[in-house]
């Protein structure tokens, strides 16, 4: 995956190449990419989807909002509703894929069994899959709806004999394990012990390449502001843009985040923008 303009990510980017070989021979792969916000996981969704479409693959997205993670079955819809109608065919070859398509495109069958839901959208992928390689991509994927997820895992322990290839990016916290973080909601514990997925972990970007994205976005900057932008991003290529560039939405969007937060947590992020990081628990407290 060369030329992808990724600073940084080029043994992320092998592991990719080479599910998306594996899954194009006919051998499916998923990947569960997991990073703190802001560090490039829907760079590295963009480069996966880029290089199937180039290939001809039918390559779907799903992205969803924190408000829609009350939605049943809203990413699996995202995902296979618009090939569904435009290939109609797909869910005639079973069943339980009968079901599974009346059930996402018309609301029918809601009383289904969840193992007859999952092997439906299965063999719907299946289907796909037999005309050419189907990619699926799930971005944020800790704001994806459980029965989603739980489908996703489903195909991913299936995956091994068609080509076809899932890959879900989710949010963890700095610091704290992708299975015991409060943002990654259930896709690291539904994934957990798969055999056909590889979890990929990019991490924040060194001094050189950190200030090496700086000098790209604003080739005029002096030296002493890439050593300050660079010493206040911490490495994380999205705040580092952000900061570079003076743009206030960067501001709006952390604005948006706190306002999700409770008013103690509130207070404690309040008292770290003052104290630090490595602020003193008591003095916190």
């Amino acid at each position: 995956m060369s030329g992808s303009g990724l600073l940084e990510r080029d043994a992320e980017l092998g592991v990719l190449d080479g599910l998306l070989a594996e899954a194009g021979s006919g051998r499916g792969r998923a990947a569960l990419i997991t990073a703190p916000a802001g560090v490039g996981k829907s760079a590295l969704l963009d480069v996966v989807m880029q290089r199937s479409a180039g290939r001809g693959w039918l390559v779907r997205r799903a992205a969803h909002a924190r408000e829609e993670r009350d939605l049943p079955l809203g990413v699996i819809r995202t995902l296979l509703e618009a090939p569904l109608l435009e290939r109609p065919g797909a869910a005639d070859g079973h069943a339980s894929a009968r079901g599974a398509a009346a059930l996402l495109l018309e609301g029918a069958g809601g009383g289904a069994m969840a193992t007859d839901i999952a092997h439906g959208i299965f063999w719907i992928c299946t289907a796909l899959a037999a005309e050419t390689p189907l990619v699926l991509v799930v971005d944020d994927a800790q704001w994806s709806d459980v029965p989603s997820l739980r489908v996703l895992a489903y195909v991913a322990r299936r995956v091994a004999d068609l080509p076809l290839l899932l890959v879900c990016a989710v949010r963890t916290v700095e610091g704290i394990a992708p299975d015991a973080s409060p943002l990654a909601g259930t896709a690291p514990d539904l994934f957990a012990g798969i055999r056909e997925v590889v979890t990929i972990a990019p991490q924040p970007l060194g001094p050189v390449a950190a200030a090496a994205l700086v000098r790209r976005d604003d080739p005029r900057a002096d030296e002493e502001r890439v050593a300050a932008l660079v010493a206040e991003a911490h490495g994380t290529p999205w705040l580092l843009l952000e900061l570079a560039s003076g743009r206030p939405d960067g501001s709006a969007l952390v604005r948006r985040r706190l306002a999700w937060l409770s008013e103690p947590e509130r207070r404690l992020v309040r008292a770290l923008a003052v104290l630090g990081d490595e602020g003193d628990p008591l003095l916190l407290a």
